[in-house]
């Protein structure tokens, strides 16, 4: 008989007290033990101008990721970029952040964002 693989699941619990201390009023707002956070509704809208506001309106992909602007970077400030993807490990945390214009997202996710127009 083989043996099974042992896989373990690491568990990361909500943490519905730092929810309250970070002040998140939409319900499907999350704060995990980690700190990590999924923000939706107001709370996610709120982050975004948080962003908006860290970044002065500008692109942010020379200051926080290191990186070129793309060569049709408008310099505006118009879309989030998660700097750990969202697949790998949600965290809207503004630390995971960087505003980036539509070019220079684009170069970073070739994938379109659904907010953005088509």
């Amino acid at each position: 008989m083989a043996a099974r693989a042992s896989v373990s699941v690491l568990k990361v619990h909500r943490d519905k007290q730092l929810k309250a201390e970070r002040g998140y009023a939409n319900p499907r707002s999350i704060v995990y033990a980690d700190g990590r956070e999924k923000l939706a509704g107001s709370d996610w809208a709120n982050r975004k101008y948080a962003l908006l506001i860290r970044s002065k309106g500008k692109c942010e992909r020379t200051a926080i990721l290191g990186k070129p602007h793309a060569e049709r970077c408008s310099g505006a400030a118009e879309e989030p970029h998660h700097i750990i993807s969202r697949w790998t490990s949600r965290d809207d945390r503004l630390s995971n952040l960087a505003a980036l214009s539509h070019a220079c997202h684009r170069a970073e996710d070739k994938r379109q964002p659904r907010w953005s127009s088509r």
